[in-house]
């Protein structure tokens, strides 16, 4: 599913306006005061903003007009109101060549404008899928309305920023500066921005998998919309809702919010509106089963993805239209448009983009310190000025201030330059963790072979030793849960390792059985270890349970290291057990090959695979393990809900359980229904 519809704040677009059309016409037509003319054919592109291109040709005659007046802050706004109304329409190389042309118009002294103006380039290369670009010009927003202290503006910079980092990927920064601008809001009575960053606070905890919290955020922003009588809000959260109903597997309720919020924008010629709502309705019709008219919409807003240049929409609709092509066995199509969706992926959210935007973010907070610093030097030249002619009592106590301060200083520089070292590391670490998550197969690629499932992964440090794994050739669905040794980044290094080698393995050995593979995988790591098999050399490597499904017979394979499969029939939970010996140097037992176990397959079988984490959380009243009795009783317990429900159950019941404990080690549940 797509991700959801977060609330633009677009500046340059065109307050209400008491005025009436055929008054603004007159002024047009009779008035001879040049200020007042250029007023009204404002007035007039805000009246017909959604009326084709009479805006935009009012808005051509504001700038004619202001440049024959020979004055450029007049002329930066009319241009400035054109590209916003570009942007609207969809138009977003017309609209950036329009806002590039009014930053250099506007008067700098014109901070509330020239702000705006940067705010809607961050929204305009936003769109084409230019984070950074993007990002640059809403920092620079931020810095003109903080310098001119408009509180509303710096609001406005802030929800912008925070899209950034939802496209990103980064929910909880991204939820950090939206939180920021709805209470800048709610401080000053803005009702309609308070809804509008509920509902991007909302988008956020969706993609983190908090469903409910996410629903209560949707629902105050729609009654805030629906009370003010905002429509394009309502509609922009009737999508929104819908989405959480698809994803609860409600198909039918999503159809309809989909639809009503689609037929909205379209009424509206609202085209990059158009593309994510039809891409949801495609989606919507694809889960009720209507796959025809899935691919109708979603090739329709594609199509128009293209024409606008709306790079998210198409990385998005690519991978929904690979879904659709496997779904009715059109498997060379949907690997083509999977590949088309890697590469607009790499291209949107890959490293180098990341990068670059933690760059900026990171000049941003150096140069607002620097800032500080100087204020602070300034104000420390002030005082030290009315000192100068004191009494000797105060110069005395000055020298004795100075050197304590000296001292506390170099103290203070120390615990400085500490800070900023682990800081560093804590950075490296973090972006180490992106790359992990990268590396990570997407929910969306596995829910096209396993339409049920869920996969509950926590790891305990910002890296994990704990992954999952998920491949497909031909006829053949590979998958596994598996947990390295150690977790933090000895774990995380591992399981880069070990993602890697299952990779290799079953792409050049397409015949191998679960047994097999894991004796490969063995050999591979002991390889890459330099293990020998003596006592004193370290014991890495890693426990596994692995699964290779036959989709054309539905027989089930499985062999574990260590690890078992749980599979609930009917009610009575049967367990697979794993060998009792690891992936890795395994002493008098690491020449026996893994069992290979075959099952076949029926109706509402479901499985679960798991590493040792949930079992081995302390907590309960007595501080014990939680172990796998009390999980087997867990699982049997939730494992006839709907896969988000039994995922968001077992978040629940471990935080129930951990109370105050810290966690002890990665976490990851990795469930099937067949």
């Amino acid at each position: 599913m797509r991700k959801l519809f977060i609330l633009l704040l677009l500046i340059g677009s065109f307050s209400t306006i008491a005025a009436q059309p055929d008054s603004l016409l007159k002024v047009v037509a009779t008035s001879k005061n040049d200020s007042l003319h250029y007023k009204a054919l404002l007035d007039l592109a805000g009246i017909y903003s959604d009326s084709g291109d009479i805006g935009l040709d009012y808005l051509n005659s504001a700038i004619q007009l202001s440049l024959r007046m020979n004055d450029d802050n007049r002329v930066g706004i009319a241009h400035h109101r054109k590209g916003a109304l570009n942007y609207r329409k969809g138009n977003l190389q017309p609209a950036i060549e329009d806002l590039n042309i009014a930053l250099k118009s506007v008067d700098r002294a014109n901070t509330s404008e020239l702000g705006g103006v940067l705010n809607d380039l961050g929204l305009a290369y936003k769109s084409m899928g230019k984070y950074e670009i993007a990002l640059s010009y809403h920092l620079q927003s931020l810095k003109t309305y903080q310098s001119a202290k408009n509180e509303e503006g710096v609001g406005i910079a802030y929800n912008n920023i925070g899209q950034i980092y939802y496209y990103q990927n980064d929910y909880k920064m991204a939820i950090a500066y939206f939180t920021k601008y709805r209470d800048i809001n709610k401080k000053n009575g803005k009702s309609a921005a308070v809804a509008g960053s509920e509902n991007n606070i909302g988008g956020s905890y969706t993609e983190l998998g908090n469903l409910q919290l996410a629903m209560q955020h949707y629902v105050s922003a729609r009654s805030i919309y629906d009370s003010l009588g905002i429509g394009f809000g309502v509609a922009i959260l009737d999508d929104n809702i819908g989405s959480i109903s698809y994803r609860l597997g409600d198909y039918k309720t999503a159809l309809v919010k989909h639809k009503s919020s689609f037929d909205y924008f379209k009424k509206k010629g609202m085209k990059e509106r158009m593309v994510f709502a039809q891409h949801n309705l495609g989606l919507a019709l694809l889960g009720v089963g209507q796959y025809q008219e899935a691919e109708q919409n979603l090739d329709q807003a594609f199509e128009l993805a293209k024409s606008i240049g709306q790079s998210e929409a198409k990385k998005l609709l690519t991978e929904s239209l690979s879904q659709l092509y496997a779904k009715t066995d059109r498997f060379k199509m949907s690997l083509m448009a999977y590949k088309e969706y890697t590469a607009l992926k790499d291209s949107l959210n890959g490293v180098e983009t990341q990068t670059q935007i933690a760059d900026i973010q990171a000049k941003y907070e150096s140069e607002k310190k620097e800032e500080e610093l100087r204020k602070q030097k300034e104000q420390l030249y002030l005082q030290q000025n009315l000192m100068i002619g004191g009494s000797f009592t105060i110069v005395v106590f000055i020298v004795l201030s100075s050197l304590l301060v000296f001292e506390n200083r170099k103290k203070k520089r120390l615990y400085v330059a500490l800070e900023q070292e682990q800081r560093k590391i804590t950075e490296s670490i973090t972006y180490a963790s992106r790359i992990q998550a990268a590396v990570l197969p997407p929910s969306e690629l596995i829910r096209q072979y396993l339409p049920e499932h869920f996969i509950f992964f926590k790891p305990r440090d910002i890296v994990s030793g704990d992954f999952y794994w998920f491949s497909v050739n031909r006829n053949r669905v590979y998958f596994a849960a598996v947990d390295c040794t150690g977790h933090g980044v000895p774990g995380a290094f591992m399981s880069m390792l070990g993602f890697t080698m299952l990779n290799q393995i079953v792409s050049t050995n397409e015949d191998l059985t679960a047994g097999e593979i894991l004796n490969r995988l063995r050999a591979d790591v002991k390889e890459a270890l330099h293990q020998k098999g003596t006592m004193t050399e370290p014991h890495d490597g890693m426990d596994i349970a692995l699964c290779v499904l036959d989709t054309d017979d539905l027989t089930l394979q499985f062999s574990g290291a260590r690890n078992p499969l749980y599979l609930i029939r009917y009610g009575e939970l049967i367990q697979y057990s794993g060998d009792f010996m690891p992936i890795g140097h395994a002493g008098k037992l690491e020449n026996r090959p893994f069992t290979n176990h075959l099952i076949q397959l029926q109706r509402d079988d479901m499985i679960y695979l798991f590493s040792d984490g949930f079992t081995d959380q302390f907590g309960g009243v007595s501080g014990q393990k939680f172990k796998r009795t009390l999980f087997k009783k867990t699982l049997l317990t939730i494992h006839k809900e709907p896969l988000a429900i039994q995922e968001k159950m077992l978040q629940d019941t471990l935080s129930s359980w951990k109370l105050n404990y810290e966690q002890v080690d990665d976490i990851l549940v990795f469930g099937i229904r067949f």
